[in-house]
């Protein structure tokens, strides 16, 4: 293998190029592609007065990247350096591993304070808009709209009509699902029977199944169920409406305490 001295003006151009490639190679790389050692990739290098390793970005841009949430490798490859690096920026600035999500702008808080007054838009809709941390956004939502503990959903659908939510500790009881369904179905009796309970409650039923299935397709136009999930949806809410009617009802007159 040769030495330094003994380098070949073609072969020292060739170093020169492969460390001007961007990101450079390594030196050991170089050394095997050439055919030569790697302390004479080293001397060669700082004869033209070429950095052996790529500079290292700033401190500020590693540390933004971080506190955004983005993991140490992605942020080393988004900056061209290594993982190692960007470990130590974040040992040395006290920045543990994990999510970062920095602070709201004054812009931001008050695009996502706009977008939940409107209704237009869901949770995850808002985040996107305002480019801002789902979970911090979620939360500032739960406590500007103060909103109900609904089940969670796939489907994102606009806040002023339903806001589904993942959090296991904001799920329905029993209890308290039943409790809705009662009033849901006093709410109908005012609506659409002058409070009277009508003589068939099968006519209550299926007048209360075309009232809840005509305000879902109004608040939520942008959710498409075929036509074999329309019927399912019926049959579960029919048996629902018929329970707890049958339960209002008996109530109404006495029978039960």
């Amino acid at each position: 293998m040769k030495g330094w001295h003994q380098l070949s003006p073609k072969t020292k151009e060739c170093i020169i190029r492969l460390s001007r490639r961007k990101p450079p190679m390594p030196q050991k790389q170089i050394a095997v592609l050439t055919g030569v050692h790697r302390n004479s990739v080293y001397r060669t290098q700082r004869e033209f007065g070429l950095r052996a390793r790529p500079q290292r970005p700033s401190t500020a841009a590693i540390l933004d990247l971080l506190r955004r949430g983005v993991s140490r490798y992605r942020t080393a490859k988004a900056l061209g350096t290594t993982e190692s690096v960007v470990r130590y920026i974040a040992e040395n600035n006290n920045l543990k591993p994990g999510h970062h999500p920095r602070p709201f702008t004054a812009e931001q808080a008050h695009g996502i304070m706009q977008d939940i007054f409107s209704g237009l838009y869901s949770g995850v809709a808002i985040s996107k808009r305002t480019k801002t941390d789902y979970k911090k956004t979620m939360r500032i939502i739960h406590e500007v709209r103060a909103c109900s503990r609904f089940l969670g959903g796939i489907t994102p659908i606009p806040l002023d009509s339903y806001f589904p939510q993942k959090w296991t500790e904001n799920k329905l009881s029993k209890a308290d699902a039943e409790s809705r369904v009662l009033f849901l179905c006093d709410v109908i009796l005012r609506m659409a029977f002058g409070g009277q309970m009508p003589a068939k409650l099968e006519q209550f039923v299926e007048v209360g199944v075309e009232i809840v299935c005509a305000y879902f397709r109004k608040e939520a136009p942008s959710v498409r169920l075929s036509d074999e999930t329309w019927e399912k949806v019926r049959k579960a809410l029919a048996a629902q409406l018929k329970n707890s009617v049958t339960t209002l009802a008996s109530a109404r007159s006495g029978t039960v305490n």
